[in-house]
């Protein structure tokens, strides 16, 4: 049983294939920086939620409550940027 060659194309193959748009064009990378997804996750409705409800505890002197509640929007924060 004979062994299969390897054999690329030639030139002019290859030049017609890129004028027909066949090539394998380098993909780019997200569009999104890594500021733009923190925020993104940081700033959503469930943490501001829980960010003005720890600023009301905190208001009303329940620290520990407070720390609790803007602990937990930045836990779901740092889940969802992951």
């Amino acid at each position: 049983m004979a062994a299969p060659t390897m054999e690329g194309l030639t030139s002019a193959e290859a030049a017609a294939r890129r004028r027909r748009g066949e090539t394998n064009a380098p993909v780019k990378g997200g569009s999104r920086s890594y500021a733009d997804i923190l925020r993104t996750n940081v700033l959503s409705f469930f943490n501001i939620i829980l960010f003005v409800i720890g600023a009301a505890l905190l208001a009303m002197g329940r620290f520990s409550d407070a720390l609790i509640s803007v602990g937990l929007g930045l836990i779901n924060a740092v889940i969802s940027a992951a």
